[in-house]
């Protein structure tokens, strides 16, 4: 088993309360946010992450990027669809993730806002864009999200080694309740 690492590859060891399970996984689809040539800034050269939508503002970026989210959540990897079983309706010491989440120019695999993570799976087409990935993982840090990434292969062969990653970072990201 890999070990974990914020913002690289995960695990840990903490010991998590679901079950893990195998599955055949097929590489995930490139291009995920907007084209390449879109995807560094913004038309009026401004970056935004979780932030109020203005009426009127970039009203085609954000219609872009929420049809291909809904598009990525309709043809999710079989990957993706493991760990979402195990992170919906609140499963995973009750955080609420969403899937598939336009987040300025990107679209993040999962994010939790409370504590403020996102899970990112990476197929084989990752291996070739490091620089995307370290840029996007970077933006993404510098808007207060802790980056976790997992490969696919990863969720197939030791799924609960994964699940306990995701445990003990969110164990350690909340704050210490003193009684």
């Amino acid at each position: 088993m890999r070990k974990a690492e914020v913002a690289t590859r995960g695990a840990a060891s903490t010991p998590h309360p679901h079950p893990s399970a195998s599955l055949q996984v097929f590489p995930c689809p490139q291009g995920e946010g907007l084209k390449a040539t879109q995807s560094h800034q913004l038309a009026n050269g401004h970056d935004q992450a979780l932030l109020p939508r203005e009426k009127g503002r970039d009203e085609g970026r954000q219609s872009l990027m929420k049809e291909r989210a809904r598009s990525l959540r309709r043809k999710s990897t079989d990957a993706e669809v493991l760990v979402w079983q195990q992170l919906r309706s609140r499963r995973l010491l009750g955080c609420k993730f969403r899937r598939q989440v336009p987040i300025g120019n990107y679209i993040v695999d999962f994010l939790c806002e409370d504590p403020p993570i996102i899970i990112e799976l990476d197929g084989g087409q990752h291996m070739e864009q490091e620089r995307y990935d370290q840029t996007r993982t970077n933006w993404l840090q510098a808007n207060g999200f802790l980056v976790l990434r997992f490969w696919n292969n990863e969720i197939a062969e030791n799924l609960e080694g994964v699940l306990e990653s995701l445990f003990s970072t969110i164990e350690k990201s909340r704050p210490a309740i003193t009684t």
